[in-house]
């Protein structure tokens, strides 16, 4: 039982509102809009309001940087809180606290012990039973090419075991970023005649939500 303590502890985050839509908000706005011109591409807003209430809605989406975590809570954050499944990397100090305090929570990856996959099960379960909104990256972590790697589905089981059809519904999310060649940023901004640092010389970010 001491064992399943400290294993629920350090998995079930320590959601906080405030911080989530007033600080993170406006952490992931300064830091999407200084480095890219995010714009959102589509949305299907008529599939998203027709959402029955007390109903899980998980985005699925293709994971290339470590960015994506804040565009999409950035794109998101109008609607609704996203929660994440996070690597140990982030398990440091002061980030660890700001992680958990907007919802999301960690996972180890490699950790083989039957107690902290059956703890982690249960908060992933009860999570999406109670209709939290979350978004997953099906592989499972970064990917150094921008091609889709196989699938890890260990959450997506602990999502729908003993749930219905209708208690979750899945949206396909796309984040896309073209990026610009330091060289090709430097000639580009001196014909338009933008500083290579400024704004007009950075990348771009689009994003897009449908149904699935």
């Amino acid at each position: 039982m001491i064992e399943v303590r400290r294993y629920a502890r350090e998995i079930v985050p320590t959601f906080n509102a405030y911080i989530y839509f007033r600080v993170g908000y406006s952490i992931a706005r300064a830091v999407a809009r200084f480095l890219y011109r995010v714009r959102l591409g589509f949305a299907d807003e008529r599939t998203l309001a027709g959402v029955p209430p007390n109903t899980a809605v998980v985005f699925v989406m293709n994971h290339r940087s470590n960015m994506d975590y804040i565009l999409v809570a950035f794109l998101a954050a109008e609607r609704t809180a996203l929660s994440y499944a996070v690597g140990e990397w982030a398990r440091i100090w002061p980030l660890q606290q700001l992680i958990r305090s907007m919802g999301a929570y960690f996972v180890r990856r490699n950790s083989n012990s039957p107690i902290y996959r059956r703890v982690l099960e249960r908060y992933v379960h009860m999570a999406t039973e109670a209709g939290v909104a979350q978004a997953m990256y099906p592989e499972g972590g970064l990917s150094r090419d921008g091609r889709l790697r196989e699938p890890k589905l260990g959450l997506f089981d602990y999502m729908l075991k003993r749930m219905t059809s209708s208690s979750c519904r899945w949206r396909s999310t796309t984040t896309a970023c073209s990026r610009i060649a330091r060289c090709c940023a430097r000639s580009t901004a001196r014909r338009r005649g933008a500083a290579p640092g400024s704004r007009r010389a950075r990348h771009s970010a689009s994003g897009w939500a449908s149904s699935a």
